[in-house]
């Protein structure tokens, strides 16, 4: 029995109904799989959807034991501590882009639309361990494993070869509402199939069937230096045009820290929910004649009237139960330092508020640059593996730039100072590292190298000015 349908499963399917076959039944393994499962749950988190909270009820029983819904409040508050840590980690990352050494690599990735991708790629990955790109001639096209951070993209099923392990083929698919048909792309090393779910006649039962024939990816032309051009052919990709990328662990950010989230929610919602648990009652002794009804009229007079009245030999007393919120907080605090200790994320609202040193706001990022150190081999091999797509020299040099914004203006000062030593190329570069301007830096040297031109040619201007008016002030002086 098949448990993990491969690339060379759909190898040995002879037929285009064999085919369809593989299709439907590599969609249900991917969706029952449990990787499919946690990443749909982190795509929710990261939208604000915890899904276990909605099944906790409000309880109360009666004497017999049985269990009947609560009237009381049940507010459900999700966190959005699960997003927060995605978009710390990819912007502290990524948010000054990728600079490569050579600007015309980045051109043909895309320019800086490329580092856009590249982060969608990441938040995909975040969330469920992997993600993929599909590499074509203007760039990248994020693709999602199960996530759907965006609500309703397709999504991909990798198809690995059994020899190698690399991946060979991929099953992209969607749905766009529970009333329209499943879409499916199968992409393939010398091309894409799109198939359709089709409706029968009654409209009782669909089938997917073949929508469009096997396309090539591009086309080349065929050329002549005496005709011309000619025609086209179909272009095979040096390698399957679709790119993992694997995240830290190849794992999602949700595993081993979904429980603590979920904890995180329900203690959250329960110090709302128990703010109406400040409740005052009243103990009345020696009224044993006081039936229900007569316990509401007392009620009701305290509340209409604000007047007590105390029969001869009745005693009344209020008492009141207080909520206690403090220790709600308290573990609220307990769970939010451990959930930022386990992301390896900076709590800025707790850690940096206030008059905070240098050296404890550098401490308080040595974790979150520890983890990126590691996101840098994940993101390095996506990158390279897109380059040896492009057919680009995967060896081309490339570098990622975090924020430095604690020590910005005394960096700068540095490279000032130490600039006859660096050079004037590499220490305008560094610069433009730090100030997040990488990508205008040729445009900066251009326009400095344009400026020392212009003022080496006024020097020699002015040099030549004077040359003259020496000269002619020694002719002057020999006629006299």
């Amino acid at each position: 029995m098949i448990t993990t349908l491969t690339y060379n499963d759909l190898q040995r399917c002879k037929s285009e109904q064999e085919r369809i076959t593989f299709i439907q039944a590599a969609i249900g393994e991917h969706e029952s799989s449990e990787a499919f499962q946690l990443g749909t749950d982190a795509g929710l988190l990261y939208r604000g959807i915890d899904r276990e909270l909605e099944k906790v009820r409000q309880l109360v029983y009666d004497r017999e034991g049985n269990a009947y819904n609560s009237k009381k409040a049940n507010h459900k508050l999700v966190s959005n501590l699960f997003f927060i840590f995605c978009t710390q980690l990819v912007a502290y990352q990524l948010g000054n882009g990728i600079s490569f050494d050579n600007a015309k690599v980045k051109e043909q990735l895309g320019g800086a639309d490329f580092d856009y991708k590249v982060q969608k790629v990441v938040q995909y990955g975040f969330c469920d361990g992997e993600s993929y790109a599909y590499v074509d001639e203007d760039g990248i096209i994020p693709l999602c494993f199960a996530c759907k951070i965006d609500g309703n993209e397709p999504i991909l099923k990798p198809l690995k070869d059994e020899d190698d392990g690399l991946i060979k083929a991929a099953i992209r698919y969607w749905r766009l509402a529970p009333d329209k048909p499943l879409m499916v792309r199968l992409f393939e090393l010398d091309g894409t199939t799109v198939y359709k779910e089709v409706r029968n006649e009654n409209g009782d039962k669909s089938e997917l069937q073949l929508y469009k024939k096997k396309q090539s990816y591009s086309k080349a032309k065929i050329s002549s230096p005496l005709e011309g051009a000619t025609g086209e052919i179909d272009k095979v990709p040096a390698s399957f045009p679709i790119v993992p990328f694997r995240y830290i662990n190849g794992q999602s950010e949700l595993a081993g820290k979904k429980s603590t989230l979920f904890a995180y929610d329900v203690v959250n919602s329960g110090l709302v929910n128990g703010v109406d648990m400040n409740t005052v009652y009243w103990i009345i002794r020696n009224a044993d004649g006081m039936d229900v009804q007569d316990d509401l009229n007392f009620v009701a007079d305290i509340i209409n009237n604000q007047a007590i009245h105390e029969p001869e030999g009745v005693e009344i007393r209020k008492e009141e139960m207080h909520f206690d919120t403090q220790a709600f907080l308290n573990v609220l605090g307990v769970l939010r330092d451990k959930l930022f200790t386990d992301f390896m994320a900076v709590d800025v609202e707790r850690k940096l508020a206030g008059n905070v040193t240098t050296v404890e706001i550098k401490a308080a990022y040595q974790n979150l640059n520890l983890k990126c150190d590691i996101l840098e081999h994940c993101l390095s091999d996506f990158i390279r593996g897109v380059l040896r797509v492009k057919g680009i020299d995967e060896n081309e040099p490339f570098h990622f730039k975090r924020p430095n914004d604690i020590n910005t203006t005394e960096f700068v000062t540095m490279l000032m100072q130490i600039a006859p030593v660096l050079g004037d190329e590499t220490t305008l570069k560094l610069i433009c590292e730090t100030l997040g301007l990488i990508d205008e830096y040729e445009n900066i040297k251009a326009q400095r190298e344009a400026e020392a031109m212009e003022q080496l040619g006024l020097m020699q201007q002015a040099a030549q000015i004077g040359e003259q008016a020496a000269a002619q002030g020694g002719s002057a002086e020999a006629e006299v």
